[in-house]
C-alpha cells in the first residue's frame, strides 16, 4: 500500500530520474488503457485526442527513467530502503 495516511503501515515511496515527454503511439496507448481501467469517468483518457473527456485540455504524459528510489516503510518498525539503477 502506498501513499496511505495512516501512520501504522503502508510503503511511502519516492523515485528520482529524468522525466521525458511520451509521443509513441503503442507506449500512450498502453498508459491510456492502464489509466483508463483504473480510473471511472469523466476521468478518461484517450490516444486519439490525447485530453481528458470533459475537460478539453491536452494529457501531457511523461516517462520516468529512475536513478534513485526510496521506499520508508511504516508498521510497528519504521524502515528506510534505497534503489539505486543503472542506465541502460
Amino acid at each position: 500500500m502506498t501513499g496511505c495516511n495512516l501512520m501504522s503501515k503502508a510503503l511511502d515511496l519516492v523515485v528520482e530520474g529524468d522525466a521525458v515527454p511520451v509521443r509513441d503511439r503503442a507506449t500512450l496507448e498502453s498508459a491510456a488503457a492502464a489509466f483508463n481501467a483504473k480510473y471511472q469517468a469523466p476521468f478518461r483518457f484517450t490516444v486519439d485526442d490525447f485530453a481528458f473527456a470533459g475537460e478539453g485540455g491536452q494529457a501531457l504524459v511523461f516517462e520516468v527513467r529512475p536513478t534513485r528510489a526510496f521506499g520508508y516503510g511504516r508498521g510497528e518498525q519504521f524502515t528506510a530502503t534505497r534503489w539505486r539503477f543503472s542506465a541502460g
